[in-house]
């Protein structure tokens, strides 16, 4: 059985503390970032609060967040501009541990599927510029 384990996620789950409140951007290039903002469960495992979205930095909205984790931070530094955070991780990228912690999670959940049935999930579906003549 296999589950899909969101890279946002996996960003967030490393600065799980109770009362957390994560927003998670990493550098998407070309301008953007991939981004979304969780929270912490009792059990200690985080879960999205808004859809995980890719947008320019400026159109990011932190919500309530009192983590800012992921590389968009250190590429786009105007992110941090006049917002407040208890902490920021600038270098922070999916581990192979927290994919496997939520992994676990939703597969004692029954959520699993077979591999034959996985399908990759892309918030950015146009990947090419084409550049004028």
């Amino acid at each position: 059985m296999t589950v899909g384990i969101s890279d946002l996620a996996a960003v967030a789950q490393q600065f799980a503390a109770a009362g957390a409140r994560i927003l998670v951007c990493m550098d998407a290039r070309m301008n953007e970032v991939y981004w979304g903002r969780f929270e912490v469960t009792p059990d200690g495992l985080v879960r999205s609060t808004a859809p995980e979205r890719v947008d320019r930095p400026e159109a990011v909205d932190p919500g309530d967040a009192t983590v800012f984790a992921g590389t968009g931070f250190g590429a786009y530094p105007q992110l941090l501009a006049g917002r407040t955070a208890v902490a920021v991780h600038s270098s922070a990228r999916p581990d192979a541990r927290d994919i496997a912690q939520l992994a676990a999670s939703e597969l004692r959940a029954g959520k699993g599927q077979p591999p034959e049935r996985a399908q990759p999930v892309y918030l950015r579906d146009q990947v090419a510029v084409v550049k004028p003549p």
